[in-house]
């Protein structure tokens, strides 16, 4: 739930605008190099908050990353607090995953990313209940480095990359490799909960290029407040000559503002591109003619429904 304006502990790292808000509400402080000192500060909090995370010195766009870990002693930081209270939130902010090995000692994580000047503020009012998150992961969180589907294969040799996942990255090569994550991707948490319905689908209209079809999926607000969700579609192709993903993200849809006990019909379209793989023999966007499973949640590994669709005639196709 919720937190309350009363009795929080919070770290030192915290954003500028979270730390000004709170700064008559601290019950203590705790700098990086006194981790290893005997811990009691958040012992006497209702909650503690602890903020950590990475900056451009520790991830870029021009240069991989070496490691998961947090920087520094950040990981026995946040041990310690969680051991020591625990109702310990985690406020990460990062533009990649980062491990969590002390993940059983808190009781929450707030994945805020990048947000800019105001991050502090929007930090504040997500966790103050001011505002209900309805965010997802767009990328798969691994418990270790050695479970990311290019583990191995990172930077280039003789001047080239190999990318041996091929098309099983992110999710696609989790699954395939039947290997659970920290946090899935399309992952995401917010302060109500959701029933999702058994999913219906159109017969495909049109032919060829022009295929359309509709996924239309009740969503039900099972919870005490306002929130929003996001219905996930994933395609699985029929077997042919050449091996695909076994679950691709073809479409989605959020219900924003769902009041509790309301329910609300998500709709999502699929096309052409719902249906199609590339086939590099002939240069050409491909659709095999076959049965088409659609399955239907929350996240890449939440779901809880599946419905089937036949496409009656191959079709190939070029360009957008």
């Amino acid at each position: 739930m919720p937190l309350t304006e009363t009795n929080i502990f919070i770290s030192d790292s915290s954003p500028k605008g979270l730390t000004e808000r709170w700064t008559m509400k601290l019950r203590g402080k705790l700098r990086p190099r006194e981790v290893d000192t005997q811990f009691e500060f958040g012992l006497d909090a209702d909650v503690a908050i602890v903020v950590v995370g990475l900056n451009d010195d520790w991830e870029s766009e021009g240069w991989d990353r070496k490691t998961l870990s947090l920087p520094g002693v950040t990981d026995s930081l946040v041990e310690k607090v969680g051991k020591a209270n625990k109702n310990t939130v985690v406020v990460n902010q990062s533009g990649s995953a980062v491990a969590m090995p002390w993940i059983d000692s808190v009781s929450s994580v707030v994945q805020a990313w990048y947000g800019g000047n105001e991050n502090g503020n929007a930090i504040a009012d997500v966790l103050l209940g001011k505002v209900n998150p309805g965010g997802k992961l767009s990328i798969s969180f691994p418990k270790r480095i050695e479970d990311i589907p290019s583990y191995g294969h990172f930077g280039s040799e003789n001047g080239k990359v190999r990318y041996s996942e091929d098309l099983f990255v992110g999710y696609k090569g989790y699954q395939k490799r039947n290997i659970t994550t920290l946090f899935p991707f399309g992952h995401g948490l917010s302060y109500t909960t959701f029933k999702l319905g058994e999913a219906q689908v159109s017969k495909p209209t049109g032919s060829g290029t022009d295929i359309s079809l509709t996924v239309t999926v009740p969503v039900t607000n099972t919870g005490s407040v306002a929130g929003s969700e996001v219905v996930q579609v994933y395609v699985t192709l029929p077997k042919g000559h050449l091996s695909h993903p076994n679950n691709q993200l073809r479409g989605f849809k959020k219900v924003k503002d769902v009041a509790p006990g309301q329910t609300v019909e998500a709709t999502i379209t699929l096309d052409k591109y719902s249906v199609s793989y590339w086939d590099d023999l002939i240069s050409r966007w491909r659709a095999d003619k076959g049965t088409y499973i659609l399955k239907v949640g929350t996240s890449s590994d939440n779901i809880v429904s599946e419905v089937a669709f036949e496409v009656e005639n191959a079709f190939e196709w070029n360009g957008l």
